[in-house]
């Protein structure tokens, strides 16, 4: 009981990142969307207009604060904001974000890349929501501020485990490294590295967390033109450290190149898009599912589209794929002669498995307007369906934890085996683990011992209780697969 209350007090006084941040979408040619009624909205009179990057951020209530395209910051009145022209990124691929200051909620950085790996690397700049009236401007002292060179245009950031810090994830353009960078209350920190598997030399494609903060995935294109495997890690949120879990293999014999990817709300499915198949009967499309649940995730590979479609006599391209604030997907079309696309493919229950997640070629019709390559990029954690995740760093408060000397646990993360080492010998020891909604999942007794081995296999995020008669502690352990 005791654990159960403070579980439910940590939902509730851990961070909550907010309701309707993702509200409105501004993308393409000139299209938009608000979500606010909780369903899709079309609409437009946005004044954006690019083939791929774009981002937008609205406040808690769902109302619009701003939206970029690596160039240009407009506000809520759509006008460019007074500071809010000339940034250096490029609307490429280069996944851009918003990213609310974890020490003022009237502050929010934007992060853009260079294409193509080019000079101006990776930048920010800040918004100030107080200055002009309330209607926001870039700080003069912040603009376009160098994080560094020799960057991907790939980014995506979701939140540090202890709920409030975030974690900004990019990659080098011509070396095997990972960039983590620590948002906090004081600014940006790191980077903290880690190898990212990419020695190829390339800069494009996407990058995205999964909701939960568990997984990272990224898709790739060599400079010939060529797609390589597409490759899945686990993700430190509170390190920032990634390992390596797997390589999700492109059809090289068919020219496929993959483009667009996006997890899950729930995290346990992996969708990614192709930009082009050149199959033996013609250009097609092609979204793939992997099951992040599987004992093997390579092999569960599910296809659950798989078409050729043309507009104006060119063979149409699957761009972004990006959850949305109603639980759905959507996927961005262009063709491949550049004519834009006045419909987006959506997928209707993307936790479902194979053809039950409810693919839909011509999903949402975009009122007259057109969509590209991009969608808007948003921060990962706002599509967490466990809105208020508590605190994953340490899960409860210093006097909760009784045991003087606490186990070492390792490896950490795990692959299912895991070893507890105490300082002590212990007479009794009870071990339970608890999901993330306070269920349990396992639970065991021992006795006698220094040294305990455990075996859990199911990936996921857990709180690991531990009780000896020198008291009560508890710790974080992620599963991998």
């Amino acid at each position: 009981m005791k654990f159960t209350s403070l579980f439910l007090l940590l939902f509730c006084t851990s961070f909550c990142f907010g309701q309707k941040q993702t509200a409105h979408w501004y993308f393409g040619d000139y299209a938009g969307i608000d979500f606010n009624s909780g369903n899709a909205s079309t609409h437009f009179g946005g004044a954006l207009k690019g083939e791929e990057a774009c981002a937008s951020i609205s406040d808690s209530t769902g109302k619009l604060l701003f939206y970029s395209n690596g160039l240009q910051v407009w506000n809520t009145n759509l006008f460019v904001m007074p500071n809010g022209n000339n940034l250096t990124g490029a609307m490429s691929t280069a996944q851009m974000l918003i990213v609310p200051h974890p020490g003022n909620s009237k502050k929010y950085y934007i992060f853009y890349a260079d294409a193509f790996g080019g000079p101006e690397g990776l930048r920010y700049s800040e918004v100030d929501m107080n200055l002009d009236n309330g209607l926001g401007d870039v700080v003069s002292a912040s603009k376009n501020t160098l994080l560094h060179n020799n960057s991907t245009e790939k980014m995506t950031a979701v939140r540090h485990c202890n709920g409030e810090f975030v974690w900004l994830l990019t990659q080098e353009y011509t070396t095997n490294q990972f960039f983590a960078y620590l948002i906090d209350k004081t600014g940006i920190h790191g980077p903290v590295k880690s190898p990212s598997g990419n020695t190829y030399g390339w800069c494009c494609n996407n990058l995205k967390f999964s909701p939960n903060g568990d997984y990272v995935a990224y898709t790739e294109s060599l400079a010939n033109s060529k797609s390589v495997s597409a490759k899945l890690y686990s993700f430190d949120s509170q390190s920032g450290k990634t390992s390596y879990i797997t390589s999700l293999p492109v059809d090289s014999a068919e020219g496929e190149l993959q483009y667009g990817l996006s997890f899950s709300p729930n995290s346990s499915k992996l969708y990614i898009s192709s930009l082009l198949y050149r199959s033996a009967f013609g250009n097609k499309n092609e979204v793939y599912q992997y099951n992040l649940e599987s004992n093997n995730i390579k092999t569960s590979k599910t296809k659950v589209y798989s078409g050729n479609s043309v507009l104006n006599g060119n063979s149409v391209v699957l761009g972004s794929i990006q959850n949305a604030l109603d639980g759905k997907m959507y996927i961005a079309k262009m063709a491949s002669g550049g004519s834009a696309k006045d419909t987006l493919a959506v997928i209707h229950h993307p936790d479902s498995t194979g053809a039950s997640c409810g693919f839909d070629y011509h999903g949402l019709y975009l009122s007259g307007r057109s969509s590209t390559l991009g969608l808007p990029n948003f921060m990962e954690s706002y599509f967490n369906p466990t809105k208020n995740k508590p605190d994953t760093c340490s899960y409860i408060g210093v006097h909760e934890n009784t045991l003087a000397n606490g186990p070492q646990v390792y490896p950490h993360p795990t692959q299912g085996t895991f070893y507890l080492d105490f300082e002590d010998y212990q007479k009794e020891v009870e071990i339970t683990l608890f999901d993330l909604a306070g269920s349990v999942v396992h639970k065991k007794h021992f006795e006698n011992c220094t040294s305990i081995e455990m075996d859990y296999d199911k990936a996921g995020s857990y709180v690991l209780c531990l009780k000896a008669s020198g008291g009560t502690s508890y710790q974080r352990l992620i599963i991998s697969p």
